[in-house]
C-alpha cells in the first residue's frame, strides 16, 4: 500500500478528531489503535503507514477508514484511500491468522530481542527495501517491535522469513510462538461434494533459485491417476476436479493390472515432456511398499518399480528438470499379514526432484461411507484450502499433522530426493505465452 499511496500521505492529517472517531469505531482494533497512539512513532509517514495498513486489512475495515476520514474533514484522503481499496485484490485468507497474532501480540512481543544480530538478518529481508528506513526513525523498543513484527509480516512467507531471523539470532522460543501463528487455521469442515473450489493464489511463486517453475499456461502438468477400488471413484473424481482447477491435464485409469500400469508409465517416461511437473496418483490396496493391480492371482508391484521409471537414466531428458510427485493412498487389505507401518526408502538414490507421499490405511474399513479415504478427504480439503499460499510439503504436513489426530490414526509419509526448491501449485496465475 506504501507504494500506491505514496504520494498522498501528505493529505492525511492524524488530528484529535480522527484518532477519537477511530478509537470509537473500530472496537474491535481498538487494542491496536490505543498502543500505536501512545507510543513515539517520531516519524509521521510512518505513524500514517502504520495505520492505514494495519486498520485496512479487508474491504469492511477500509471502508471505516474511508469514513472516519470524511468525518475528520479530510475528503481528498477518503477519496484516494477508496480508490486505492476499491483497485486491490481480495486476500481474504492470510488475515485470520493475522488477526490472531495481532490479538496476543502483547504476549509474543517480550519473547523478542532486538539483538544485533536480529537488527542485521532483518536488513535481509523481503520487506526490508521499503520498511528499513522508517524503522530507523523509531527510537522506543517496543514501537519497533510493534513496526518489525505488523509491517515485516505481510504474508506466510515473509512471516517465515521472521521465524528463521529469530532462530538464526538465538531465540527459539519467540521463533516457535511466531510459527505456531502462522500454522493455526481454523478447523476445517468437510465436504462430501466431489466438486471442491480451490483458492486462487495471490503472489506467484515460480522459478528463480527457490521454486520449481510452475507457471505454465494451462494445462501445466499432467496428472495420472489409477484407480484400482470402485469405492473409491468419488475420491478420484475429486482429485481430478482439484488438479484441473492446478492447470493439469488428468487421465484416470480404472482397474489396471501391474502390466498395464508400468506399461502406462513407461510410455509417459520415454515421451518428451514439455510441461511443469507429473502427478503419478494410486488409489488401492497396497503393502509393504507393493501396490495390487486388477491382474490375475497375487498381481503386486513394488513402489520402486513404478518410480523408477522416471530415474534419469530411463527418462526422457526433458523431466530431469521438473518436479515429479508420486502419490499412493493405499488400504491395506484385511487377509495381509506382518505389515509395515513405515517404508523403507533406501532404493530411492537414483531418483531425483521427487516427491513421494505415501498414505497407509488398514481395511477396506479406511473407506467412509461416502467414497473416500481418510487420506484422501483430508488432503483435498487441504490443496483445495491452502495451495493459495502454501507449498507441497507445508500441505501434506498440514495434512499429516490433522491425520495423527483421527480416531484411525493414519501415519503418511513425505520423502523427497534431490529437492532443492519448494513447489508451489499457484492456482489461477499462469504466465502468457
Amino acid at each position: 500500500m506504501a507504494s500506491r499511496m505514496g504520494s498522498s500521505w501528505n493529505i492525511i492529517f492524524l488530528n484529535t478528531n480522527l484518532r477519537q472517531t477511530r478509537a470509537s469505531a473500530g472496537r474491535g482494533r481498538l487494542r491496536l489503535i490505543v498502543i500505536h497512539i501512545n507510543l513515539p512513532f517520531n516519524n509521521e509517514n510512518a505513524r500514517k503507514e502504520f495505520i492505514f495498513t494495519e486498520f485496512n486489512r479487508d474491504r469492511s475495515a477500509g471502508d471505516e477508514l474511508v469514513e472516519i476520514l470524511r468525518h475528520s474533514d479530510q475528503e481528498e484522503a477518503a477519496t484516494a484511500l477508496m480508490q486505492y481499496n476499491q483497485s486491490k485484490p481480495s486476500r481474504a485468507h492470510w488475515p485470520e491468522v493475522r488477526t490472531r497474532f495481532m490479538q496476543n501480540m502483547d504476549q509474543f512481543l517480550p519473547l523478542v530481542t532486538l539483538s544485533p544480530l536480529f537488527m542485521t538478518l532483518l536488513e535481509k529481508h523481503t520487506c526490508a527495501h521499503n520498511l528499513i528506513r522508517t524503522l530507523q526513525g523509531i527510537t522506543d523498543i517496543t514501537a519497533k517491535k510493534v513496526f518489525i513484527f505488523t509491517e515485516f509480516n505481510r504474508d506466510r512467507n515473509a512471516c517465515y522469513e521472521l521465524v528463521d531471523f529469530l532462530r538464526k539470532s538465538d531465540q527459539p522460543d519467540a521463533a516457535r510462538e511466531l510459527e505456531l501463528y502462522i500454522w493455526w487455521t481454523a478447523p476445517l469442515v468437510y465436504s462430501q461434494d466431489v466438486r471442491l473450489t480451490v483458492k486462487n493464489a495471490n503472489t506467484l511463486r515460480s522459478g528463480a533459485s527457490r521454486w520449481f517453475v510452475m507457471d505454465g499456461y494451462p494445462p501445466r502438468g499432467r496428472v495420472i491417476v489409477f484407480l484400482q477400488l470402485d469405492e473409491l471413484k468419488k475420491e478420484a473424481e475429486r482429485f481430478d476436479h482439484i488438479f484441473q482447477q492446478l492447470y493439469f491435464s488428468v487421465d484416470i485409469h480404472v482397474n489396471y493390472s501391474c502390466d498395464q500400469i508400468l506399461d502406462t508409465l513407461k510410455l509417459a517416461s520415454q515421451q518428451e515432456f514439455k510441461k511443469d511437473a507429473i502427478i503419478v496418483m494410486f488409489i488401492g490396496h497396497g503393502h509393504n511398499e507393493l501396490i495390487q493391480g486388477s491382474g490375475q492371482g497375487q498381481d503386486e508391484i513394488h513402489i520402486k518399480t513404478l518410480v523408477d521409471q522416471f530415474y534419469e537414466r530411463n527418462c526422457h531428458a526433458t523431466y530431469r528438470p521438473k518436479p515429479k510427485i508420486f502419490i499412493f493412498s493405499c488400504c491395506q487389505t484385511n487377509d495381509i499379514r506382518n505389515v509395515q507401518h513405515s517404508v523403507e526408502w533406501d532404493w530411492m538414490d537414483g531418483t531425483t526432484r521427487t516427491f513421494i507421499l505415501y498414505a497407509w490405511a488398514k481395511g477396506i474399513h479406511a473407506i467412509d461411507a461416502n467414497g473416500y479415504t481418510l487420506f484422501g478427504q483430508t488432503f483435498s480439503h487441504y490443496i483445495a484450502e491452502y495451495a493459495w499460499d502454501l507449498n507441497l510439503t507445508q500441505i501434506f504436513n498440514k495434512t499429516a499433522d490433522e491425520l495423527s489426530k483421527a480416531d484411525e490414526t493414519q501415519r503418511p509419509e513425505l520423502i523427497m530426493k534431490t529437492v532443492d526448491r519448494d513447489l508451489y501449485f499457484n492456482p489461477g496465475l499462469y504466465k502468457e505465452k
